[in-house]
């Protein structure tokens, strides 16, 4: 059985003032000869050493939590696994027969559409061919107000129909608009990622000058430190 005890925040609390005086001495080491070089040194591999002991008593407290922690996740993991695979079917169930549903709402309402302007346009023919007769019978004022009547037919005729899936209380759709590169030849430079992740390891496998047009390879220095080996962790 796994037990979790209550965490003795004393020592936490003691080793705070003194890691706040070696904060304190660090800020405080100006470094302008050899021997506040070597303090320096010296007092990294101090903080390097406080650095470790910090770790192991933190660890002493965090470890049998996040051995609790994995013990209720695995336990409970089979059923959670089960249960994303069953949102997963039903949401994809849910989304192509809407998908279809909608597809086929609009095929209804371009059919539609297409007839209602077919039987317009014939209307607004037959107008024009009357106005076209009366004309030539002389009759003028007729033909104008024919003419008009065929203006006034609307040929562009917008069709909209009812949704044909049924709202559900509790679910409901949310669009997730994402590009698609269909040709990166052609995309602007201001959306291209550099890979600095391959570049540094590049840099770092050849430590020298850089073939890459417009990338130079440089070396910036970094301080490794081990603890003092004098310092008692225990």
């Amino acid at each position: 059985m796994i037990e979790v005890k209550p965490i003795d925040t004393t020592k936490a609390i003691a080793v705070q003032s003194e890691c706040d005086l070696i904060l304190n001495d660090a800020k405080q080491l100006i470094i302008k000869d050899n021997d506040q070089y070597t303090l320096a040194n010296e007092l990294l591999k101090k903080v390097k050493g406080k650095q470790k002991e910090l770790d192991v008593e933190r660890k002493s407290i965090t470890k049998p939590i996040d051995i609790a922690k994995k013990a209720a996740m695995d336990l409970y993991r089979p059923s959670q696994d089960a249960l994303t695979k069953a949102e997963n079917v039903l949401k994809n169930g849910i989304v192509t027969f809407a998908t279809e549903q909608e597809k086929k709402r609009k095929a209804d309402e371009e059919k539609l559409r297409k007839e209602e302007e077919k039987k317009a346009k014939a209307k607004q023919g037959k107008l024009n061919e009357r106005a076209e007769k009366a004309e030539a019978e002389g009759k003028t004022e007729k033909a104008d107000e024919l003419r008009e009547q065929a203006e006034e037919v609307e040929t562009d005729v917008a069709f909209v129909l009812p949704e044909s899936t049924e709202r559900q209380q509790g679910v409901h759709f949310k669009e997730n608009w994402k590009a698609q590169v269909f040709d990166e030849n052609i995309v602007p430079r201001k959306y291209m990622i550099i890979d600095y992740k391959k570049l540094d390891k590049l840099a770092q496998a050849i430590k020298g000058k850089s073939d890459i047009p417009g990338v130079k390879f440089v070396s910036e220095k970094t301080v490794v430190a081990q603890a003092d080996k004098g310092l008692d962790l225990g």
